[in-house]
Protein backbone atom coordinates (compact mmCIF):
# COMPACT_ATOMS: atom_id res chain seq x y z
CA UNK A 1 0.00 0.00 0.00
CA UNK A 2 3.01 2.79 0.56
CA UNK A 3 4.70 1.43 -2.88
CA UNK A 4 1.04 2.63 -3.76
CA UNK A 5 0.87 5.63 -2.34
CA UNK A 6 4.63 6.38 -3.27
CA UNK A 7 3.88 5.86 -6.69
CA UNK A 8 1.06 8.46 -6.52
CA UNK A 9 2.73 11.20 -4.47
CA UNK A 10 5.67 10.79 -7.43
CA UNK A 11 3.02 10.71 -10.30
CA UNK A 12 1.60 14.23 -8.54
CA UNK A 13 4.77 16.08 -7.88
CA UNK A 14 5.75 15.33 -11.87
CA UNK A 15 2.09 17.21 -12.79
CA UNK A 16 3.01 19.77 -10.55
CA UNK A 17 6.52 20.46 -11.76
CA UNK A 18 5.24 20.56 -15.45
CA UNK A 19 2.23 22.31 -14.72
CA UNK A 20 4.10 25.53 -12.87
CA UNK A 21 5.53 28.09 -13.62
CA UNK A 22 4.95 28.04 -17.18
CA UNK A 23 5.89 31.12 -19.30
CA UNK A 24 4.62 32.05 -22.56
CA UNK A 25 7.39 31.35 -25.18
CA UNK A 26 9.81 34.32 -25.81
CA UNK A 27 9.40 34.73 -29.87
CA UNK A 28 5.56 34.50 -30.19
CA UNK A 29 4.09 36.48 -32.42
CA UNK A 30 4.42 38.33 -36.14
CA UNK A 31 8.17 38.01 -37.72
CA UNK A 32 9.23 39.88 -40.15
CA UNK A 33 11.48 37.13 -42.48
CA UNK A 34 13.00 38.88 -45.57
CA UNK A 35 10.03 40.72 -46.31
CA UNK A 36 7.39 38.23 -45.41
CA UNK A 37 5.47 37.85 -42.33
CA UNK A 38 5.25 34.79 -40.37
CA UNK A 39 5.11 33.34 -37.45
CA UNK A 40 7.55 30.84 -35.44
CA UNK A 41 8.21 27.60 -36.41
CA UNK A 42 7.89 24.11 -35.07
CA UNK A 43 10.61 22.95 -33.04
CA UNK A 44 11.41 19.77 -32.54
CA UNK A 45 8.33 18.66 -29.88
CA UNK A 46 5.79 15.88 -29.95
CA UNK A 47 2.90 17.99 -29.03
CA UNK A 48 3.65 20.79 -32.06
CA UNK A 49 1.63 21.39 -35.31
CA UNK A 50 2.22 24.65 -37.83
CA UNK A 51 1.70 24.99 -41.11
CA UNK A 52 5.01 26.23 -41.82
CA UNK A 53 6.37 22.81 -40.80
CA UNK A 54 8.97 21.45 -43.22
CA UNK A 55 8.58 18.38 -41.15
CA UNK A 56 5.51 16.31 -42.10
CA UNK A 57 4.49 14.87 -39.12
CA UNK A 58 4.16 18.81 -37.69
CA UNK A 59 2.83 19.79 -40.69
CA UNK A 60 -0.96 20.84 -41.05
CA UNK A 61 -2.49 22.64 -43.81
CA UNK A 62 -3.50 26.69 -43.63
CA UNK A 63 -6.88 26.99 -43.21
CA UNK A 64 -8.30 28.97 -46.65
CA UNK A 65 -11.05 31.42 -47.19
CA UNK A 66 -12.31 32.94 -50.15
CA UNK A 67 -14.56 35.49 -48.35
CA UNK A 68 -13.41 38.61 -47.38
CA UNK A 69 -10.13 38.96 -44.84
CA UNK A 70 -12.48 40.44 -41.71
CA UNK A 71 -15.29 37.57 -42.63
CA UNK A 72 -12.66 35.40 -42.17
CA UNK A 73 -10.99 36.80 -39.02
CA UNK A 74 -14.62 37.44 -37.45
CA UNK A 75 -15.88 33.60 -38.08
CA UNK A 76 -12.39 31.96 -36.54
CA UNK A 77 -13.19 34.35 -33.54
CA UNK A 78 -16.62 32.61 -33.39
CA UNK A 79 -14.81 28.82 -33.79
CA UNK A 80 -12.02 30.16 -31.13
CA UNK A 81 -14.55 31.56 -28.75
CA UNK A 82 -17.16 27.77 -28.39
CA UNK A 83 -14.53 26.65 -26.46
CA UNK A 84 -14.78 27.41 -22.91
CA UNK A 85 -10.86 25.92 -22.45
CA UNK A 86 -9.70 28.70 -24.20
CA UNK A 87 -8.90 31.92 -23.84
CA UNK A 88 -7.28 35.30 -26.16
CA UNK A 89 -4.63 36.65 -25.23
CA UNK A 90 -4.05 39.32 -27.87
CA UNK A 91 -5.78 39.84 -31.35
CA UNK A 92 -5.31 42.61 -34.09
CA UNK A 93 -6.44 42.58 -37.49
CA UNK A 94 -3.69 40.52 -38.37
CA UNK A 95 -3.26 38.44 -35.83
CA UNK A 96 -4.57 36.15 -32.73
CA UNK A 97 -2.96 34.51 -29.75
CA UNK A 98 -5.31 32.18 -28.03
CA UNK A 99 -4.10 29.94 -25.02
CA UNK A 100 -5.90 26.77 -23.63
CA UNK A 101 -5.16 25.11 -20.61
CA UNK A 102 -6.24 21.24 -19.62
CA UNK A 103 -7.32 19.66 -16.97
CA UNK A 104 -3.73 19.16 -15.88
CA UNK A 105 -2.94 22.61 -16.10
CA UNK A 106 -0.47 22.54 -19.27
CA UNK A 107 -0.73 25.43 -21.29
CA UNK A 108 -0.54 25.42 -24.91
CA UNK A 109 -0.18 28.46 -27.23
CA UNK A 110 -2.17 29.17 -30.82
CA UNK A 111 -1.86 31.66 -32.87
CA UNK A 112 -3.06 32.70 -36.14
CA UNK A 113 -1.74 34.62 -38.92
CA UNK A 114 -3.50 36.21 -41.23
CA UNK A 115 -0.53 38.09 -43.54
CA UNK A 116 -1.48 36.14 -46.83
CA UNK A 117 -4.44 36.88 -48.77
CA UNK A 118 -6.75 34.06 -48.18
CA UNK A 119 -5.18 31.76 -46.01
CA UNK A 120 -4.97 31.43 -42.64
CA UNK A 121 -1.18 30.28 -41.08
CA UNK A 122 -1.02 29.13 -37.53
CA UNK A 123 1.18 27.45 -34.99
CA UNK A 124 0.25 25.57 -32.31
CA UNK A 125 2.81 24.36 -29.42
CA UNK A 126 2.59 23.07 -25.93
CA UNK A 127 4.87 25.04 -23.49
CA UNK A 128 6.00 22.02 -21.91
CA UNK A 129 7.66 19.63 -24.39
CA UNK A 130 5.43 16.63 -22.81
CA UNK A 131 3.09 14.69 -25.64
CA UNK A 132 -0.82 15.22 -24.68
CA UNK A 133 -2.37 12.56 -27.23
CA UNK A 134 -1.96 14.92 -30.09
CA UNK A 135 -3.95 17.58 -28.36
CA UNK A 136 -3.15 20.60 -30.62
CA UNK A 137 -3.17 18.24 -33.71
CA UNK A 138 -6.43 17.12 -32.33
CA UNK A 139 -7.32 21.31 -30.99
CA UNK A 140 -6.52 22.15 -34.70
CA UNK A 141 -8.54 19.49 -36.65
CA UNK A 142 -11.55 20.66 -34.89
CA UNK A 143 -10.99 24.04 -35.41
CA UNK A 144 -10.50 23.49 -39.14
CA UNK A 145 -13.95 21.53 -38.96
CA UNK A 146 -16.17 24.24 -37.37
CA UNK A 147 -14.25 26.79 -39.38
CA UNK A 148 -14.85 24.94 -42.78
CA UNK A 149 -18.24 24.34 -41.79
CA UNK A 150 -19.34 27.54 -41.72
CA UNK A 151 -16.88 29.09 -44.31
CA UNK A 152 -19.50 29.20 -47.13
Amino acid sequence: MTKNLNILAQIFLFIFYFSCNQAPPKDLGIKDISGKKVLRNCFQSSDCISSYAKDKSLFLEPLRYKTMKNDAYKLLLEVLNRDSNGTIVSKNENYIHITYKNFLGFIDDIEFSFHQEGLINFTASSRKSIPLFSSNRKRLSQITFYFYQNNL
